[in-house]
Order: structure tokens, then C-alpha cells, then sequence
């Protein structure tokens, strides 16, 4: 009786073929603060599953570089806003990015915005006595405002690793993921109770070509 072993390794070599990992490209930039006071100093997170000099540029403030080179990971830049009104930082990858694999790979430019917020100043009527009256004095009730803190205390995806590792300032995450692949568990807490997340959860992929 003959022995037949060619199925197995076809078998074989096509399960290892499946396991093989998928390096999905990414590039994106993400500021430290919403809102700076004028003149305020903060950061932005520039980079992503990709590989390759950026260019830096930046309206109504100033960076600490004109340039960033990333290499499967996040540079930080430091920006000084202007007296007013918004900065807006852009990154823009040069020629020759490219994704993990080292193919050629051409997001496109990337812009964060932040507000600049101007403290107003109380002013006062000098030479003017103040007024007493015998009135009672009714405290307004306390009203419990909506959270002004939209940061995550955590985020994980179910046996997965983020990249880069998780930062509350950092809004944009890579992570690679067996072919064929077809839905990821997110996971993730709010810094402040009175906060509300959506997004998490089981999550349906969808194979971007």
C-alpha cells in the first residue's frame, strides 16, 4: 500500500502562510492639550507604522524642530502657541515614506488644532463705595456639570499589543493582527466617572485595499 505525504505538506505550508502577520501602515499627529493659554508651550505626538523623515509646519506659534525622522514609533515636538485666536500644526511626510515593509507609502499631511484661550479680566468702578443691603443672600443650587476631561484612563485590544503603548495624550494606535482576522475586542475606562465612551467592544474589521 502506497504512502501519500504531499497533501500533508501542502497542508502544512498553508497554515503557515495564514499565520503570517499583517503590518498595516498608519501615520497620524495627536496634540498633548485642546487649549493653551497665549504664549502657552505644549506637545504633539507625530508618527505611526511607518518609516521616514516629516516635515513640520506651523500656523500662528512656533515648533522645536522643522523636522522629525520616525521609524515605526511616535516623535514629540514641542510648539509655543501665538497671543491668540488658534495654532494649527501640520506634518507632512517627504519623498521616499514608506510602511513597515518598505513599500512606498503616501498618507498625506496631518493637521492638529488647538485652541488659545484668553483669561478676561474683571474690571472695577474705582471711587464707588459699595452698597449694603439688609436682604438675605440666596445661594444658587449646584449644578453637576457635564465632564470637561475627554482623556481614557485605559485602552486595550484582547490579545493584541498597541502601538506605541498606550498614552492618554496619544490619540492614534497601530497594532498588528493575524490574516484573516476578522473582528478585535476593545476595551477601555474614562479618567473621570462622569464622562461617557462609546466604541468599545467587539468590533467587525474590514480589509482596507
Amino acid at each position: 500500500m502506497k504512502k501519500y505525504i504531499v497533501p500533508t505538506i501542502i497542508v502544512l505550508f498553508m497554515i503557515i502562510i495564514g499565520a503570517t502577520p499583517v503590518n498595516a501602515a498608519s501615520f497620524g499627529i495627536s496634540s498633548s492639550k485642546k487649549q493653551v493659554k497665549p504664549n502657552e508651550s505644549f506637545t504633539v505626538s507625530i508618527g505611526g507604522q511607518c518609516i521616514g523623515r516629516v516635515n513640520i509646519s506651523v500656523s500662528n506659534g512656533t515648533a522645536s524642530t522643522s523636522s522629525v525622522w520616525v521609524e515605526q514609533n511616535y516623535a514629540q515636538v514641542t510648539i509655543t502657541a501665538g497671543s491668540s485666536g488658534s495654532v494649527t500644526v501640520t506634518a507632512t511626510p517627504t519623498p521616499g515614506f514608506s510602511d513597515p515593509d518598505a513599500n512606498e507609502y503616501t498618507p498625506g499631511s496631518r493637521s492638529t488644532t488647538v485652541t488659545i484661550h484668553e483669561e478676561n479680566s474683571t474690571s472695577t468702578n474705582s471711587g464707588q463705595s459699595p452698597t449694603t443691603t439688609n436682604k438675605p443672600v440666596t445661594k444658587p443650587n449646584k449644578v453637576d456639570k457635564k465632564s470637561s476631561n475627554n482623556l481614557l484612563a485605559s485602552l486595550a485590544i484582547e490579545n493584541s499589543e498597541l502601538l506605541p503603548n498606550f498614552d492618554a495624550n496619544v490619540g492614534e494606535y497601530a497594532v498588528n493582527l493575524p490574516a484573516g482576522t476578522s473582528k478585535i475586542n476593545i476595551t477601555a475606562n474614562v479618567a473621570d466617572t462622569k464622562a461617557t465612551l462609546a466604541g468599545t467592544g467587539e468590533i467587525e474589521l474590514k480589509e482596507r485595499r
